[in-house]
């Protein structure tokens, strides 16, 4: 199952598409492994505002009914790109700068809280539940700065 994530887009992704995500560039994509790579609050916060439900929702909301998903190797890149590149899919009813500058002020406002910093934020254990289950994380509980997350399928 899915061990990546794009964090700053909210979504996780099968190892395949964290390749494609990758090459995006950072300026669109930002990849990290949900159990090698440590995570800091604003990465989680991200996750969790989003998810992949939303996420599917929002990049894919003008997606052709009939439209079936990509299989090779080429296709989902296209696709891929479509979907967060170029945002051809997109509701763009939504102001996705307007709902970054809304995460940003969150975070500001956060930053004054106390909370751990002095330790990294890992993932300590991925459980996949259904698809249609939304936000893609549940329950976050902290355990020693360990996470424990459940998200939606991709």
């Amino acid at each position: 199952g899915p061990r990546w994530a794009s964090w700053n887009i909210g979504v996780f992704v099968c190892i395949r598409c964290a390749g494609v995500h990758r090459n995006l560039g950072v300026h669109i994509s930002r990849v990290k492994s949900v159990n090698l790579d440590q995570w800091t609050q604003e990465q989680i916060q991200c996750m969790e505002e989003m998810g992949n439900g939303k996420a599917k929702r929002l990049y894919e909301a003008f997606l052709p009914e009939n439209f079936i998903r990509p299989q090779t190797d080429q296709a989902v890149e296209t696709f891929i790109r479509e979907k967060y590149e170029k945002k051809k899919y997109m509701d763009r009813s939504i102001d996705l700068n307007a709902f970054r500058k809304e995460r940003e002020s969150k975070w500001k406002k956060s930053e004054s809280a106390p909370e751990i910093k002095s330790e990294p934020i890992i993932f300590e254990k991925v459980k996949l539940v259904s698809m249609s289950s939304m936000p893609c994380i549940k329950n976050l509980k902290m355990t020693s700065a360990v996470f424990i997350i459940k998200w939606s399928g991709v």
